[in-house]
């Protein structure tokens, strides 16, 4: 099985298909290949990090427990740095010890094509956006005061359906520009750094799609 086990390859496992983002000795790091549903982010409309978030203790909790016992024997526990956001300074919590967890997006743009945007806040090969009147419009640079995200060339790796085809945001655990928001990847693979109200009781929040990584013994 190792050797047939490549990053960039998909694989089955607990009735999930996953694809390879990286491989560690005799681990692998996978994420589900689809949208497996959609989920606010945590309960509460508060300032809440990964560590305390709703969608976390769902993830290790209720998901994780639909496994077999062998395949939960076969995921590694995985301490993840839950760095701040890069554009917005703010803290990311604790260190958390998970078995399954979202990316982060230093994450994203590691398996996922780096262009820079998370190093630098400007840019002419970056495009910028931000939502004005429901729209989805190009803004000349960022601007802390809107919704800003960036969109680069690896905007269709990134894109991710559900199982019935249809493109969907998916949470990112990195905070936004509060604590109230999580920064997450929209439905055409751009990121949005600021993030959304993590809980549906903000107006601003929303059930996003849920992709679950983990890392797995080979």
């Amino acid at each position: 099985m190792q050797k047939a086990v490549a990053v960039g390859c998909t694989i089955n496992f607990a009735g999930f298909q996953w694809r390879v983002l990286d491989r560690k000795d005799n681990r692998a790091l996978l994420i589900s290949k689809k949208i497996i549903e959609t989920r606010p982010y945590h309960t509460e409309a508060e300032e809440i990090s990964w560590q305390d978030s709703s969608l976390r203790d769902y993830l290790n909790g209720d998901f994780f427990n639909r496994f077999s016992e062998k395949a939960q024997q076969a995921v590694a526990e995985t301490i993840n740095r839950n760095t701040k956001n890069p554009w917005y300074n703010t803290s990311g919590g604790y260190m958390s010890c998970d078995r399954v967890f979202i990316l982060s997006l230093d994450e994203v743009a590691r398996y996922f094509g780096n262009s820079g945007a998370l190093a630098q806040k400007q840019g002419k090969h970056i495009n910028y956006f931000c939502v004005k009147n429901n729209e989805f419009a190009q803004i000349a640079k960022p601007d802390i005061s809107q919704w800003c995200s960036f969109a680069d060339q690896y905007n269709a790796a990134r894109i991710a359906h559900d199982k019935s085809g249809k493109a969907l945001r998916w949470w990112l655990r990195t905070p936004g520009d509060s604590e109230l928001h999580a920064a997450y990847v929209f439905d055409n693979g751009s990121v949005d750094v600021g993030g959304v109200g993590v809980s549906t009781k903000r107006h601003d929040a929303h059930f996003y799609g849920v992709r679950p990584a983990l890392w797995l013994y080979l």
